[in-house]
């Protein structure tokens, strides 16, 4: 419990500081890349779209797709 906020705010912190490493896998400045394909793409929104609709927990960042471009 003492931890928890602070914990909370440092993760979400590491969490948004990964969207400046995201983009093309072929840039030495990105560490994560694109979706596999856009079944996945499908899949991973649907679990998000999922727990909203069920109230499973608390979406604290993100749950939109960054960028326009899909496969």
């Amino acid at each position: 419990d003492g931890i928890y906020d602070k914990f909370l705010a440092a993760y979400r912190e590491a969490v948004a500081a990964k969207r400046e490493v995201m983009g093309d896998p072929e840039s030495s400045t990105s560490e994560i890349g694109p979706v596999v394909d856009q079944a996945q793409y499908e899949r991973i929104l649907r679990i998000i779209n999922t727990a909203r609709e069920n109230n499973d927990g608390k979406l604290l960042q993100g749950g939109e797709a960054l960028g326009a471009k899909v496969c």
